[in-house]
């Protein structure tokens, strides 16, 4: 393989892991940016401000989401660059006779 490949294999990896990371640390955040609803002494507000409140609990989830897909997509890309070399040497392995 070749060094400057390398290098972007082991990019690959650092990136997934840095989201596989960040994601458990977004959870942690975003469970505490949910409090409780405060009451306004208007219930036709009250219930406006839990419609709201569970909207941006369903967007966290999202985004939680968003950011464990973007991991799984980057190991699924280190993996294919990696299955690609090799099936590259393998190929060059075949074709090369072994006394050249």
């Amino acid at each position: 393989m070749a060094a400057g490949f390398q290098v972007i294999l082991s990019d690959l990896d650092a990136m997934a892991g840095a989201f596989t990371s960040e994601v458990a640390t977004y959870q942690a955040i975003s469970a505490k940016l949910n409090p409780p609803v405060a009451d306004s002494g208007d219930n036709s507000l009250n219930e406006v401000m839990k419609s709201m409140m569970s909207v941006l609990f369903y967007l966290q989830g999202k985004m939680a989401e968003s950011i464990d897909e973007h991991a799984t997509n980057l190991s699924s890309a280190r993996d294919a660059y990696q299955k690609n070399e090799t099936d590259i040497h393998g190929l060059y392995n075949d074709l090369m006779p072994e006394d050249w």
